[in-house]
């Protein structure tokens, strides 16, 4: 927006600069008359509305009342869980602790957990034959860091989970990825929620 005055240069004045001013004046303004009306510190009690308590009621009802084939979604959510945590779990013990198998003689068969080093140093090896000498030496140092500290179990417990989230991620984006390609109406659906968990992957690199 231009102003001028007859024998004067045109001053130009930006519209959005001149809101943003304005909106700090009042912001200003607001702040100072609060000294003298403390009410205008808070929100008006009677203008907030119990959004919380709504949703929250909302959700125990779908999760305790709703039923699918006259089954709760708590119980199914549970048994989906379960399910999927049960490879997670018995990987963890497998490499952690061991397993005793109890044979159809009578006997028992201990799964001895594999050596930690002869862990670490096939996953040295992965790691160089993926990003070279670099990551490779880093994960030399991560790993002797992990077992004088003595978080060797800690560290491939984690190790097991992310690994197993990663397998499992992949696979449903590829079985997800190939369905939204063959169906115009799936490609639609997804659309919206990969545009909105786009920006999820720089949040954990961001300073």
């Amino acid at each position: 927006m231009a102003l001028s005055m007859a024998g004067t240069r045109p001053v130009t004045v930006n519209v959005r600069h001149l809101a943003f001013g304005l909106c700090l004046l009042a912001a200003l303004a607001i702040w100072l008359a609060s000294f003298e009306v403390p009410a205008l510190f808070r929100w008006p009690q009677a203008a907030i509305l119990p959004l919380g308590e709504w949703l929250n009621g909302a959700l125990i009802h779908l999760l305790r009342e709703t039923t699918i084939g006259g089954t709760t979604i708590t119980e199914v959510s549970r048994f989906v869980a379960e399910t999927a945590a049960w490879p997670v779990t018995w990987l963890i013990e497998a490499m952690n602790e061991g397993h005793f198998y109890d044979l159809s003689n009578g006997g028992e068969f201990w799964l001895a957990p594999p050596p930690a080093l002869g862990v670490a140093l096939a996953l040295v090896l992965f790691t160089h034959a993926l990003g070279g000498k670099g990551p490779a030496v880093m994960a030399i140092a991560t790993f002797a860091f992990t077992m004088l500290l003595g978080l060797w179990p800690s560290t491939l417990t984690t190790l097991i989970a992310v690994l197993f989230s990663v397998l499992v991620s992949v696979a449903v984006g590829v079985l997800l990825g190939i369905w939204a390609c063959r169906s115009a109406r799936v490609s639609a659906m997804l659309s919206p929620v990969y545009d909105s968990s786009r920006p999820c992957r720089s949040f954990p690199i961001s300073p």
